[in-house]
This record gives structure tokens, sequence and C-alpha cells, in this order.
């Protein structure tokens, strides 16, 4: 708590472990690390996350004075930020603090799942143009054995090219 003024001014914090996650092909290398620390630390310090704060909490809240009121920092060295909230009550500042930690991670979710949504489209569309190129693959298959047995039967036993038609009938063998 500190004193400005007249005024009481307390302080709550919030502590983040900001790492990327990490694929089973290897992982992450520390440059990405760093980079992806720096981004999200763009993110904890963006208007438009004050602006869905400010949202979230309504009352004498605007964009500006959550801006005003939100500290961000990294500790130097580590995947960990602090974050800091002041208000003139303890519980104001605390709900800010957790108001928007909370709002912060609800955005990496989202981020997170718009992002595996769009690659289970992409293999999605991949797995639809496989299906469609082993139809028509099958498809020509069929013709190409189709040809070779009757151009077979043709030169191996003359006249019997209706017999293959019929035997194939009978037997509904695939095309």
């Amino acid at each position: 708590m500190s004193v400005s003024g007249t005024t009481a001014e307390y302080e709550a914090q919030a502590v983040l472990l900001i790492q990327p996650s990490t694929n089973t092909a290897g992982g992450t290398g520390v440059a990405d690390a760093n980079r992806y620390l720096q981004t999200q630390l763009s993110v904890l310090k963006s208007v438009d996350l004050a602006e869905s704060v400010a949202t979230k909490l309504g009352g004498k809240w605007d964009r500006d004075l959550v801006t005003a009121s939100i500290r961000v920092e990294e500790r130097v060295g580590t995947d960990i930020v602090d974050v800091y909230a002041k208000d003139v009550d303890a519980a104001g500042a605390q709900n800010l603090a957790n108001s928007y930690v909370e709002l912060y991670q609800k955005n990496l979710e989202d981020t997170a799942k718009d992002l595996n949504q769009s690659n289970l489209d992409q293999i999605d569309d991949q797995l639809n143009d496989l299906g469609t190129y082993l139809q028509q693959l099958g498809a020509a298959i069929a013709t190409e054995k189709d040809d070779y047995v009757n151009q077979f039967i043709a030169e191996s036993i003359p006249g019997c090219r209706s017999c293959w038609t019929s035997f194939r009938r009978r037997r509904r063998w695939p095309r």
C-alpha cells in the first residue's frame, strides 16, 4: 500500500509463467522462446486487452483507467512476468489483477483454438483432396484393368470377348 496525497492506493500482483508450447518434433529454440515472450508481453500491454478488462469490470473502469492502473514487468532472464494492478482499495486492485490475467489467458486459449481449427481445416481439405485423388486413381486402374483383360481375351481366345462381359455381369465385377 502506498499513500499519495490523501488517497491510499493498493497494489495487487499476479505472476505469470509464459512459455511457448513445445511440439513433439523437437520443441522450441531459445530465440523462438524469447520471441514468444516478447509477443506475449506486447499482448499483455495492449490496448485491446485493457479494453476487454474495462468492459468486463464496468463501472468506473474504462480503457484509459485500466491502462493507467496496470504495470507489466518481465523478470529479465526468465519466463516470468509480473502484472501489478493498483486501485483505491485492496479488493479492487485484486479484482483488476485477476480480471486482467484471466482475460489474457482466455485470449491466449481462443487464439490457440483458432490456430488449431485452422490447422484442422487444412488437414481436412488435404484429406478430401486425397480421397478424391484415390477415387480417380481407382477408376483409372479399373479402366486400365478392363482394357487389359479385354485385349488379352481378344488376342488369346478369338470370339470370347462376350464371355468376359457376361462373366463380369454375373459376378458384379467392380469397375
